[in-house]
């Protein structure tokens, strides 16, 4: 009976930890509902991010966004660049635990991509070190780390990467050498003549965390308390 309570007592302190946060662990865009799943460039564009069937790691009747570039002018789609602003990638990013997102990646176009994934909150614009991928490689698998350590502030807010990380209102993957800000107050991606790279498995990942190993000394102290009944 203790055990049980103890597992019921974690269980709601879990719950908690994540009411007052719209991302989660585990939240992906997998893109098998056939749409880009929010991903896009913002306003009209030549060559939007757009889903793809049967080009996924798994093959066919696994989805992938294809997120391009014209490489040429201005505006949108000039640059490579894809944002979200949908729900599900918003909130708390500490308080739900959420240090990463994992991402298979697989460069089809003529040039290197210096993949970066970028955050914005009330502390301003931070984003990862580049990721770089060899144009018409595989598919990789890659993990954008997000611990506050490994975040480079760009511009914006009051240069708080945890006030950030506590109210992210947008986020975004896309390829630059060095990341500066742009028209619309966002960081833009470098001009690629034929950037071009197909994208699947966004998920969002943990690390352990203090609430984590708490739960595991409950855990602990239960079955302690069990064995001296």
């Amino acid at each position: 009976m203790m055990t049980k309570s103890i597992f019921a007592l974690v269980g709601l302190v879990l719950s908690l930890s994540h009411a007052s946060a719209t991302i989660m662990i585990g939240s992906i865009n997998d893109f098998q509902d056939g749409t880009p799943q929010d991903w896009s460039h913002g306003g009209p564009s030549q060559v939007p991010p757009i889903n793809v069937a049967d080009a996924g790691p798994t093959g066919t009747g696994d989805h992938v966004l294809h997120i391009r570039t014209t490489g040429v002018g201005f505006g949108p789609g000039s640059r490579y660049i894809a944002f979200n602003t949908a729900d599900a990638w918003l909130g708390d990013y500490g308080a739900a635990g959420v240090t990463g997102v994992r991402a298979d990646v697989r460069n089809i176009g003529d040039n290197a991509l210096d993949l970066r994934f970028a955050v914005n909150g009330p502390g301003g614009w931070f984003t990862t070190p580049a990721i770089q991928i060899a144009a018409g490689t595989a598919w990789q698998h890659h993990i954008f780390s997000l611990r506050p350590l490994d975040l480079d502030y760009i511009d914006g807010g009051t240069n708080d990467v945890d006030a950030t990380l506590a109210a992210v209102n947008f986020v975004q993957i896309y390829s630059t050498i060095t990341p500066v800000l742009g028209g619309g107050n966002i960081p833009i991606g470098d001009v690629l003549e034929g950037g071009s790279a197909h994208f699947d498995n966004f998920r969002t990942v943990p690390e352990p965390s203090g609430l984590l190993l708490a739960s595991l000394a409950l855990l602990w102290m239960g079955a302690k308390r069990t064995r001296r009944g």
